[in-house]
């Protein structure tokens, strides 16, 4: 959890554009995140990084899936040359 609140970007500025304050006014709102919306970064971003696994998962089963039925297309296609009896790959 540490390294997701410290590894949250911060900006840089020239010093004198964060030191001075030539006509502007810095309220609290405007100078930190507050505990709640940084919580809420965390979960959120956990949450994408879950859902992002899920569908790599997925999607690697798909490949595999399609990697078995080529191979069981294959070997149809060899075994119906040679005269014998096909096979049954609903079995």
């Amino acid at each position: 959890m540490a390294k997701d609140i410290l590894g949250l970007q911060i900006s840089t500025v020239a010093s004198e554009a964060a030191f001075s304050t030539s006509g502007r006014i810095l309220d609290p709102y405007r100078t930190n995140l507050s505990a709640n919306i940084v919580e809420a970064l965390v979960c959120t971003q956990d949450r994408v990084r879950k859902s992002r696994k899920q569908i790599v998962d997925k999607i690697d089963e798909i490949l595999k899936d399609d990697e078995v039925m080529k191979a069981l297309e294959e070997a149809i296609k060899n075994e119906d040359g040679k005269g014998k009896q096909p096979i049954n790959i609903l079995e």
